[in-house]
């Protein structure tokens, strides 16, 4: 197979496009990263690339992912709002629920001006994060007019104890036969007594507090890597890797599930600087690691900071008043407002 020169970070292709590299031995022995059990230790400072080139598009515009493209061979991402033409695929994502229809529909929309991505699916490319983050600028780029449902659940104290009382209904009256509570304590309860539906909250959304968080250090690649494989990296998975995982047959197979979620995880964070790795090639790799190896790619996991877009909002709970902020959780298949 022709490879690429490597890049000194992971430089990901397309898989159907792309041919596989050819079969690689098992990851020599690794030293662990010293003081696994700190977090946020082995760090080293995010620089932000900024735009490399700029272009004169009267329709897309360069959006700064928080990730600070620090995971990607790319380092500019232009985006347009969605048009007419697009909205049967985001119909299609949220009535089937399908993860996949709205990562095509994103694709749609976004490039890079990075020749080695030209004609390349983006969305595919981005880690979760940068993905949701995407996902906001088009929401509130192509859908300026619609409003959203948010619904939650009343956490107040006092209210979920009256809840308590209609759901332990039968003790109460269990209670009672026995002497254990008077027929007037009975009585208080049952007044107090409030239906469990009562604390179902919805909302239609009109302000949030949204919050962009950027990623200000990586992983140091001089301690998370495989010293003889110098073209395995780690970095964090991306939305192709999302839909390999959650679309493997394996995650339909509850004898096979536990086993492949926890290689399938390990692999997920690493990748060919050369070619695509599919999952299944990944897992074959960390199948053959040893217990230090993958409390190396563990580690790793866990030193990536959060980053992306964290939005909030404030609720009142009409039955008994109790205000709350609670922070959004969309599922990407259903992120924008369609019935």
């Amino acid at each position: 197979m022709q490879q690429q020169q490597p890049d000194p970070r992971w430089v990901p292709q397309s898989a159907p496009s792309i041919p596989q590299p050819v079969a690689h031995a098992p990851v020599p022995q690794q030293k662990v990263a010293p003081n696994l059990v700190q977090s946020y230790v082995n760090q080293v400072a995010s620089q932000h690339p900024g735009v490399i080139t700029p272009v004169a598009d009267g329709e897309y515009s360069s959006v700064e992912l928080p990730s600070r493209f620090a995971f990607y061979g790319f380092t500019d991402l232009y985006v347009c709002p969605f048009r007419a033409k697009h909205l049967g695929k985001l119909q299609k994502a949220n009535r089937e629920q399908s993860l996949l229809a709205m990562v095509e529909a994103v694709s749609a929309v976004c490039y890079t001006t990075a020749p080695a991505f030209a004609g390349r699916p983006m969305a595919f490319e981005l880690t979760l994060p940068d993905f949701f983050f995407v996902l906001y600028w088009l929401r509130l780029n192509s859908f300026t007019k619609s409003n959203y449902v948010h619904h939650a659940e009343c956490k107040d104290k006092n209210h979920k104890k009256r809840v308590s009382y209609t759901i332990n209904a039968a003790e109460f009256d269990r209670q009672l036969a026995a002497g254990e509570i008077t027929q007037e304590q009975r009585d208080e309860i049952a007044r107090l007594a409030l239906p469990e539906d009562s604390l179902k909250l919805s909302q239609i959304i009109t302000n949030t507090t949204m919050t962009i968080n950027e990623l200000e250090t990586v992983p140091d690649a001089s301690i998370y890597s495989f010293a003889d494989v110098p073209e395995l990296v780690m970095r964090p998975p991306t939305m192709r890797d999302v839909l390999e995982f959650a679309d493997a047959p394996e995650m339909k197979d509850e004898e096979q599930r536990s086993e492949f979620s926890f290689l399938a995880q390990l692999a997920t964070h690493i990748q060919h600087v050369a070619g695509y790795l599919t999952l299944k090639q990944r897992i074959d790799i960390v199948g053959e690691c040893t217990p230090d190896q993958v409390a190396l790619i563990k580690d790793f996991e866990a030193q990536l900071k959060k980053y992306g877009v964290e939005e909030r909002v404030r609720i009142t709970c009409k039955e008994c008043g109790a205000v709350s902020e609670t922070k959004l959780s969309l599922a990407a298949h259903s992120f924008f407002p369609f019935e």
